[in-house]
């Protein structure tokens, strides 16, 4: 099977890592570059000279949903996988994953990943199944570093029947990736995890959205998405991210707010605990 990788992009100097990434891996690969900048156009050439790639422009400031649902339009692959351009794939990710779409339209494939931050550490320590929602594993926060549960876009291989069946949606600002894997847990799709750390996701990155403080993005995204989420779910996750991205913008009325939303559901200690780090944590 045929295998597309789908970068969206600025044009930030991490690309070159994520292209050289996907052609070092042990099976063939081909980059579809997705540049969401059209002004950068002869640097992003530049920097990619010597690196084999396809080259897709928009129209520019589409944002990151519709820039992979461009790439996926532009594959002819049978499968496509998704990586952010500041994140980088091991060598046997793509081996390892198209293994387990063979014959299985409907599956969407990911792997344990490694976060790069301060320090380094292999996540999730408990891999989806269907004993829940998609909404509850990805909302919940139970523990103060980021363990338990986790599945981010670097990590997605899946056919491209199903990436043109369900695609990515349009419009988010934030926690795009969440929101395309609750649309497909929606619609049935199955979920199969590589246990092999298999991505390497760099945090908090230059120019990226997740460093954004819209709070209000995240409680309408709650509002839209996690409706099939458990109640102290969605209190995890307006503690963890929400609160503490109000208190990072040093919007004081609207922590309050949230807090007092998030209180009503009981999250866990752990999320209050990330929440309030955005006081010190600008």
């Amino acid at each position: 099977m045929t295998v597309d990788a789908i970068i969206p992009t600025t044009g930030r100097p991490e690309l070159v890592r994520a292209v050289r990434s996907v052609l070092s891996q042990t099976v063939k690969v081909t980059p579809i570059v997705v540049l969401d900048r059209p002004d950068a156009e002869s640097a992003v050439r530049t920097s990619l000279t010597e690196l084999p790639h396809r080259l897709v422009i928009t129209e520019g400031a589409i944002g990151g949903s519709a820039a992979r649902n461009r790439g996926v339009q532009a594959s002819e692959a049978d499968i496509v996988a998704f990586l952010d351009d500041d994140d980088e794939w091991l060598p046997t990710k793509t081996e390892q994953q198209v293994a387990h779409l063979e014959g299985n339209p409907t599956t969407v494939v990911a792997c344990r990943a490694v976060l790069v931050g301060d320090t380094e550490r292999v996540v999730p320590s408990r891999l989806f199944d269907d004993s829940r929602t998609m909404s509850t594993y990805l909302l919940e926060r139970s523990t103060v570093k980021l363990t338990d549960n986790f599945m981010q876009s670097s990590a997605l291989m899946m056919s491209r029947e199903l990436a043109v069946r369900h695609a990515w949606p349009e419009g988010l600002r934030r926690h795009q990736d969440w929101g395309l894997l609750i649309a497909l847990d929606d619609a049935a799709a199955t979920f199969v995890t590589v246990p092999d750390p298999l991505v390497r996701v760099f945090q908090d990155s230059a120019g990226s959205i997740s460093r954004s403080n819209a709070w209000s993005d995240s409680v309408a995204w709650l509002d839209a998405y996690g409706v099939d989420a458990t109640r102290r779910a969605k209190g995890d996750f307006l503690a963890s991210i929400a609160l503490r991205s109000a208190l990072r913008a040093r919007e004081w009325g609207a922590s309050v707010q949230v807090l007092r939303q998030a209180l009503t559901y009981r999250p866990h200690p752990a999320a209050l605990v990330v929440g309030f780090s955005g006081v010190i944590g600008r």
